[in-house]
């Protein structure tokens, strides 16, 4: 089941524990690939380094499977004494689709 918002609200909790603040989270629309599709969501987050890494671990230990590439970080400052970065990175997570919508995945050969 999609649950986007509940996905959504998982992120902001883990942030919030991990002490990072979301600048900005943008959920784009599905892409089909035969029997599930993926839903990409460009994120970035503003925390330090060991936040960031936190806040990644907890994504990669919530029950519903989410991939994390593109990871970059960027416009470091001192905030008293603790560095700042920005972190960027494209967050992917999936969904099944019911076998009887499903399109045949890019590349995928005919019967």
């Amino acid at each position: 089941d999609k649950n986007l918002d509940e996905l959504l609200r998982n992120f902001q909790d883990r942030a919030t524990k991990a002490g990072l603040d979301i600048l900005t989270i943008e959920p784009q629309p599905q892409a089909s690939e035969g029997f599930y599709a993926r839903i990409p969501i460009p994120m970035a987050v503003q925390g330090n380094y060991h936040e960031v890494a936190t806040f990644l671990d907890a994504l990669g230990r919530l029950r519903r499977i989410v991939n994390v590439n593109n990871l970059s970080f960027d416009t470091p400052r001192d905030q008293n004494g603790k560095v700042i970065l920005t972190a960027h990175f494209l967050a992917t997570t999936f969904m099944f689709i019911d076998p009887k919508d499903a399109k045949p995945a890019a590349g995928a050969a005919k019967p």
